[in-house]
């Protein structure tokens, strides 16, 4: 039964240009680890790591590249982008989910584009994507993301989707809250 797999199992979907699927279940030996560790370090640009966590920054060696990898797999559901057209990562989606509650979760998520993937609407598509995933899954309640204020591109893609600026306040004035609740039909 699809509904008690666990999160990253579940959220597997594509687009018309993109395929979601976690990235614990593509490393599967040796050489599928090295190839999404090297991707890690293709993607992870300073420009692109920016106004992510610190320890999200100045990952320049392939060490750093693998614990990176192992900590979001550790921490989230941890999701691969990949085009369509030649199967190539381009991107990273982060899940994380309220496990305080049984029934219904408030998932917060985040993702990252490489900076040869801005501004061809590879995240709006993603984001939609994911709306119409989690509509799907009877237990997602709602969906949360936080966006830098001054990242124009990432709120329009929120507002897009259907999301509206949310209540919560994180710690950092810089950040806006976005929330999209989820519809559930009765049927």
């Amino acid at each position: 039964m699809a509904d008690y797999l666990p999160l990253s199992q579940r959220c597997t979907f594509n687009t018309e240009r993109l395929l979601i699927k976690s990235v614990e279940s593509q490393i599967s030996d040796e050489e599928s680890k090295q190839l999404c560790t090297l991707k890690v370090l293709e993607l992870l640009t300073p420009a692109v790591t920016s106004s992510l966590p610190r320890e999200w920054q100045n990952i320049t060696t392939y060490e750093e590249a693998s614990n990176w990898l192992q900590q979001r797999i550790k921490e989230s559901s941890f999701l691969s982008i990949k085009l369509e057209s030649n199967n190539e990562i381009i991107g990273f989606v982060f899940l994380y989910d309220d496990k305080t509650k049984q029934l219904q979760l408030d998932l917060h998520i985040g993702y990252l584009l490489g900076e040869a993937y801005w501004a061809n609407g590879f995240g709006s598509e993603l984001v939609k994507g994911l709306v119409t995933w989690a509509c799907l899954d009877k237990h997602i309640h709602s969906l949360v993301g936080g966006v830098e204020v001054d990242n124009i591109g990432s709120i329009k893609v929120m507002e897009k989707n259907g999301f509206s600026r949310s209540k919560l306040e994180g710690s950092n004035n810089n950040v806006i809250f976005f929330e999209h609740v989820i519809k559930k039909s009765k049927y």
